[in-house]
């Protein structure tokens, strides 16, 4: 089966870029504020076929290019194809190579042919170092898709129920979902207000709720009309309320509806229990993980939708008992790393970096797949190095200018080196040379971090027997 292919790590970079740049807040777009990793805009892909008769192809792509075939007997002859056209590929021993680039969005191909097709056994290249293993995914594998557009499952959705309030019109959905809203207009298109909110309250407060739209017929940068349908459409939002203030009959103006947006991910766990009580929070826990589960794991619906490491951390342990979904933690682990060169910690966050180089670790416990881990190991390195650059002469890590030292929002001086961090530190060291040894690669540098932390624990320890001792003697 054909599938599209793209530089490894490109799909979630770019994917990456549009979750963080999407936050609305009061009709506002608030973008993240740390540095944001490019992809490759010039790449090539490229596969060895012996082919014992002839065989007809087509190559499709997301950018402009062609397509070289080079025979590697004797001679080495070279032809070149455009794009979307059949090829006839040569008997014997070929190479095709795929050249494309893309100014503006994602260059990513899809080969279709009998014997020839695109899947994970392509390399990809940036004309920069070795062959890298191309990223695939098992949503993306027709030729009329677009990898740069997420499909996800789609629900209209009607509200539960409508309530006439102060002189305006209040939708409940029953439960948080995140849709675009649609309006369809009876006759023309009139003005009006939506007001959102996660409660009643929220949503009633058009004043100050978090997030309010009032539909503009052309030029909305929040969402579009639509004249042949007469229907307006917002841009995805979280919520469970919409109040339209000043309108206590809408239905003489037109009909509100949603289009409730998720990925259909399985039920693989579930739970009940003879307590109600405790059945009804497994449910609602398990609603509120997969409305926070779509390209990556995001931190929450309405307001950041971002993607944080540290919320990440704690979902690939939930999403173990929930519907184990090994995609979504491979794109969140991607997204969040980013380009090769490091030049920020993850979310600017010197733990949340620690915490993604504990993730692989995890991640390989969890899917027991090498070749993904094999993948990202310079990644992973790159990043480990990065943050062994901030230690001082004890090998303990600090915050420099820039960094944010997170640690749960706890009310501390956050300033120098601290435990918790260290902590961190010793656990994605210990992650680092488990990944090495895996993989065969040195981890002779690691290790002798490691003794650092080591020794410190001996110490420690000592500490505390020596304190245990005194005790015991005090009491006795």
């Amino acid at each position: 089966m054909s599938k599209w292919i793209w530089y490894h790590g490109d799909f979630e970079i770019y994917h990456a870029m549009k979750q963080n740049f999407d936050r609305e807040e009061r009709g506002m777009t608030w973008p993240a504020y740390w540095y944001t990793s490019n992809w490759n805009h010039n790449v090539y892909f490229k596969r060895d076929y012996e082919v014992t008769h002839k065989q007809t192809f087509i190559v499709h792509a997301k950018g402009k290019g062609y397509v070289k075939i080079t025979n590697l007997g004797s001679d080495e002859h070279e032809s070149k194809f455009p794009l979307d056209t059949k090829i006839e590929s040569p008997i014997g021993h070929i190479r095709i190579q795929v050249f494309v680039s893309n100014m503006q969005g994602l260059p990513t191909v899809l080969v279709e042919g009998n014997q020839i097709f695109s899947d994970e056994e392509w390399v990809a290249s940036n004309f920069l170092g070795s062959d890298v293993s191309v990223g695939t995914s098992k949503y993306f594998t027709h030729a009329n898709q677009n990898p740069m557009k997420f499909e996800y499952s789609q629900r209209r959705l009607m509200a539960s129920k409508i309530e006439i309030i102060d002189g305006g019109t209040l939708y409940d959905f029953g439960h948080d979902i995140t849709a675009q809203t649609l309006f369809k207009f009876n006759n023309n298109f009139q003005q009006i207000t939506l007001s959102y909110g996660e409660s009643r309250t929220e949503a009633l407060d058009v004043l100050g709720t978090y997030l309010k739209h009032t539909l503009k017929k052309e030029k909305d940068p929040l969402g579009q009309y639509y004249p042949e349908t007469k229907t307006f459409v917002t841009k995805l939002r979280a919520f469970r309320y919409i109040y339209v203030p000043d309108v206590s009959n809408l239905k003489k103006i037109g009909q509100l509806s949603v289009n409730f947006e998720y990925v259909d991910f399985p039920q693989i766990g579930n739970f009940k229990s003879s307590d109600n009580e405790l059945s009804q929070i497994w449910k609602i826990a398990d609603r509120t993980l997969r409305l926070c589960s779509g390209v990556f794991f995001i931190d929450g619906v309405k307001r950041d939708r971002w993607v944080w490491a540290g919320d990440a951390y704690q979902c690939y342990f939930m999403n173990r008992y929930d519907f184990f979904d090994k995609e979504i933690v491979e794109r969140t682990i991607l997204g969040l790393r980013g380009e090769l060169d490091i030049k920020q910690h993850l979310d600017t966050i010197v733990d949340y970096s620690l915490y993604w180089l504990i993730s692989i670790e995890l991640y390989y416990e969890t899917f027991a797949n090498k070749n993904f881990v094999n993948n990202i190991y310079q990644k992973m390195k790159r990043l480990m190095d990065y943050s062994l650059e901030q230690t001082n002469d004890l090998g303990f890590i600090y915050g420099r200018k820039g960094d944010w030292i997170y640690i749960d929002w706890a009310d501390i001086d956050r300033n120098g080196t601290l435990c918790a961090e260290q902590m961190l530190l010793a656990r994605a060291l210990q992650s680092m040379v488990y990944i090495s040894k895996l993989l065969g690669k040195d981890d002779t540098f690691y290790q002798k971090n490691i003794m650092i932390f080591a020794k410190i624990l001996i110490i420690i320890s000592g500490m505390l027997q020596s304190m245990l001792t005194l005790t015991a003697m005090n009491l006795g």
